[in-house]
């Protein structure tokens, strides 16, 4: 990757990045948008640099997983276990039958290649989850955040990367968002504990006697961060564990000491760094020329679940969660979106052989529309959101 691409790459992600952040639009759109625009250069990324684009790519990965494993608010969920139980996996069960069962049915009417039930559930999963990133900043941009309403949906949102996470490894997520083969669920759930116990323990022991020693040194508790998290994740894989896992309960080990709210800063921009850079890659490898007209039956079926679906299912589950009608209208209508793991998710299926091409394309070109309509929504139905973009960052 010479640096006149990256270069270039980064100042046309920037470009319209400005330019969406304007009509309240994510910066995941405007870097896919982005990577499609650089098709028009064939040669765009090959080379000798490629390898590093890929650790790059890794690198911004295992950041967003660690920075959602530090956003875990343990506390909350053994605080309001029945409001996050009841909304939060009544979310993620439901949502997930009624894709699936739209999966189900769109492969049996043939406009969608999905080759029995592993495939459907995971397309039904990329219809489930919703972008941690746009949620975060919409309850940060209302101060919602305190809100019984608001930490339900962190709950939510710690449930669903947990669901993420585990599914990423199953899939054998490596190298940037590539399968390097599927792994046994058995094995994947021995080590989580494991590794989840240990880490657990040395953050309580050890790392939380060590940051208040560093708390004013913003250098060395970045560096530190990263190097635990970089290490954890690196050990993890050398006894066969997904890093990615490891990434995330590295976060977790650390998310109950006062010191995160410092790390977490800090962090994000190196994670925007790296997902900035896959992003722009999936554009840029996306197949554009394999789209057929057909494909907009699918992908508008999923945009209307996401979008419109899911809504008046959590407006359900908030009520019977203690929510009164507004919170439950504000839960519905805040994670009315798909999420920047869908795309990663669903980009790996077709690493590892559980997509095919097409259905790879309908799922990012429905995250992506989820994500538009979903801030439209928003506009429309708060008018305080149209000073407050979805997504003020990635």
């Amino acid at each position: 990757m010479p640096l006149f691409e990256l270069g270039i790459a980064f100042l046309l992600a920037f470009g319209l990045t400005q330019g969406f952040k304007k009509i309240g639009q994510s910066p995941i759109v405007a870097c896919l948008c982005a990577g499609l625009l650089l098709q028009v250069f064939p040669d765009f990324g090959a080379g000798d640099h490629a390898v590093t684009r890929e650790d790059l790519e890794e690198f911004g990965i295992l950041l967003l997983l660690f920075t959602a494993g530090l956003e875990t608010d343990l506390e909350l969920l053994r605080r309001d276990w029945k409001l996050v139980g009841i909304t939060g996996l009544g979310q993620i069960v439901f949502n997930l039958a009624a894709a699936m069962v739209l999966g189900w049915g769109l492969a049996r009417l043939g406009w969608l290649s999905l080759d029995g039930w592993g495939s459907i559930a995971v397309f039904g999963l990329c219809l489930t989850l919703s972008s941690t990133v746009v949620v975060l900043n919409l309850l940060r941009a209302h101060r919602a955040n305190r809100a019984r309403y608001g930490q339900a949906i962190v709950g939510l949102m710690v449930l669903q990367d947990v669901v993420a996470v585990v599914a990423l490894s199953l899939l054998g997520v490596d190298d940037g968002g590539h399968s390097s083969g599927q792994r046994p669920v058995l094995s994947l759930l021995l080590g989580f504990v494991v590794f989840g116990g240990g880490m657990l323990v040395v953050g309580r022991k050890v790392i939380s006697r060590v940051l208040p020693g560093i708390e004013k040194e913003e250098s060395l508790l970045l560096i530190g961060a990263i190097g635990w998290c970089a290490t954890m994740a690196g050990l993890a894989a050398a006894f066969g564990f997904p890093a990615s896992i490891a990434a995330f309960l590295a976060g977790v080990a650390i998310s109950e000491t006062p010191q995160k709210h410092a790390i977490l800063p800090h962090i994000d921009p190196l994670k925007v760094f790296g997902l900035t850079i896959y992003f722009l890659y999936l554009g840029f490898s996306l197949n554009v020329a394999a789209f057929q007209p057909l494909m907009v039956l699918p992908i508008a079926a999923g945009v209307a679940l996401v979008v419109f679906g899911r809504p008046q299912l959590m407006r359900v589950l908030g009520r019977w969660g203690g929510l009164d009608g507004q919170g439950s209208r504000r839960f519905g209508l805040t994670i009315n979106q798909g999420s920047e793991f869908a795309m990663i998710l669903a980009a790996t299926a077709a690493s590892a052989g559980i997509f095919d091409t097409n259905t790879m394309l309908v799922v990012v070109l429905t995250t992506v529309l989820s994500l538009v309509v979903g801030a439209w929504t928003h506009h429309k139905a708060s008018p305080e959101h149209a000073t407050a973009p979805a997504a003020a960052s990635s």
